[in-house]
């Protein structure tokens, strides 16, 4: 699990692979799945670039938490 407002690596040795999580603080994560020799720090940027484009097409209200009915 990766904490809300936090990002996170996680490296795929047997798929020479690393998935690169980034959570928003309010809940929204974006992830990026790439081989192991893609910049860490770029793969980052490229996740922030997203979500900042994210916001602006889409309004907070469509993809908040909503309450279980549980």
């Amino acid at each position: 699990r990766t904490a809300q407002g936090s990002s996170l690596a996680i490296h795929l040795p047997d798929a020479q692979a690393r998935c690169y999580i980034t959570v928003q603080k309010d809940g929204l994560a974006f992830a990026a799945l790439t081989d192991d020799q893609y910049p860490e720090r770029v793969a980052f940027m490229v996740l922030k670039k997203i979500s900042m484009e994210f916001a602006v097409k889409y309004e907070a209200a469509m993809f908040s938490k909503t309450e279980s009915t549980d």
